[in-house]
């Protein structure tokens, strides 16, 4: 995984990992994330924010 810095290295980050189907990835981003100094409610959307990826791969997995 490499470094991410700031919001759009996050975002960058998570679109190729749901494209690449890389579930591990995303949580990863999600740790990342939570060490992140921000004020909760951004922390908050931005793990929703890879959540609902997380959700959408497993979604996808199974059918």
């Amino acid at each position: 995984m490499q470094n991410i810095n700031n919001v759009n290295e996050l975002i960058a980050a998570a679109a190729f990992a749901l494209k690449s189907g890389d579930s591990l990835a995303l949580i990863e981003l999600m740790d990342i994330v939570e060490n992140w100094s921000q004020t909760s409610e951004e922390r908050a959307a931005q793990v929703e924010l890879l959540d609902a990826m997380l959700t959408t791969l497993d979604e996808l997995a199974a059918a």
